[in-house]
C-alpha cells in the first residue's frame, strides 16, 4: 500500500496505514470487551516497544519511523493470547520489527509479514504460554468492561480452545432440541458433548469463545474486512479472488 508524502520530523504520515488501524479498531474493541482491559495495556506496550525498536534503526538511517509500525504492534496484540505473560509480548514485537521488517531495510522492503514472523518465533521459543491456558471471555451485557482480565489465578483453561475440541470431534453440533445452549469452555478428558448448531455459529460469529485476543469474532474481523474494500485500502481483486477461490474449493471438497 502507497504511504503518504507527507513526513514530520520523526514520524513518517501514511493515511493507507491507518485506514488499516481503524479497520482493526473493531476487533481492538471486541478484545477488551471480552477478556478486559489488560488486551488495551497489551497493545500499548507493544506499540511503544515497536516504536522505539524501528526508531533505533531508523536514527541511523537518518529517516522517521513509518506509521506502519503501529499497524504491526496492533496486529501482533491482537494475534496474542490475552493472558500472554509481558516479557513474550515484548520480545515478539521486538523481534516482529527488528527481524522481520528492519534488517531487510525497513517498511516495504521485508518480505515476511512481521506481525505473523514474531508469532511464529514466540510460537516456537515460548510454546506454553501461547499454548498451555486460554481465558474464557465474559459473559454478561457488560462482559469484562469494569475488570482488568477475566483471569484470576487458576482461572485460565489448562486445555485446548473450543476450536480444538471441535476439530478432534468432542464437540458435535446438533439441532436437538435438548441440547445444550452454550459452548462449554473446559471439557474433561475425551468426553463428547452436544452443542446446539445455532449456538455455536452465533458463538463463533460474536466471539463468545476461548481465543487469542483479536480474533474470535467472525463479525468484527469481517467489519473491518468491509471498510478496507470500501475505502479501496486493500485491493478488490485481491479480495474477491481470495473469496471466490475459498468458496469453489469448500463447495468442490
Amino acid at each position: 500500500m502507497p504511504s503518504g508524502k507527507g513526513t514530520r520530523r520523526w514520524l513518517r504520515r501514511q493515511p493507507a496505514m491507518r485506514k488499516v488501524l481503524l479497520a482493526l479498531l473493531p476487533c481492538l474493541i471486541g478484545s477488551i470487551y471480552y477478556f478486559g482491559w489488560r488486551c488495551a495495556a497489551m497493545a500499548v506496550v507493544a506499540g511503544a516497544v515497536g516504536f522505539l525498536a524501528e526508531w533505533l534503526f531508523c536514527r541511523t538511517r537518518k529517516e522517521p519511523v513509518s506509521e506502519a509500525v503501529f499497524v504491526t504492534a496492533l496486529l501482533f496484540t491482537l494475534v496474542m493470547p490475552p493472558t500472554v505473560p509481558w516479557h513474550v509480548l515484548i520480545v515478539g514485537i521486538a523481534f516482529a520489527v527488528v527481524f522481520s521488517k528492519e534488517v531487510f531495510g525497513g517498511f516495504g522492503r521485508n518480505i515476511f509479514n512481521p506481525a505473523l514472523a514474531g508469532r511464529c518465533f514466540v510460537y516456537v521459543c515460548f510454546p506454553v504460554a501461547l499454548t498451555g491456558t486460554w481465558a474464557p471471555p465474559a459473559q454478561g451485557p457488560l462482559g469484562a468492561l469494569d475488570r482488568w482480565s477475566t483471569v484470576s489465578g487458576p482461572d485460565a483453561i489448562t486445555s485446548a480452545t473450543p476450536m480444538a475440541h471441535l476439530k478432534a470431534g468432542r464437540i458435535v453440533p446438533t439441532s436437538a432440541p435438548d441440547a445444550a445452549t452454550t459452548i462449554p469452555f473446559q471439557i474433561e478428558r475425551d468426553e463428547v458433548v452436544h452443542v446446539r448448531r445455532s449456538s455455536l455459529i452465533r458463538s463463533l460469529a460474536f466471539g463468545r469463545i476461548s481465543g487469542t485476543a483479536g480474533v474470535t469474532s467472525a463479525l468484527l474481523i469481517l467489519i473491518g474486512g468491509v471498510y478496507l474494500f470500501w475505502t479501496k485500502t486493500a485491493s478488490r481483486t485481491i479480495i474477491l479472488s481470495v473469496i471466490i477461490t475459498y468458496a469453489v474449493l469448500n463447495a468442490v471438497l
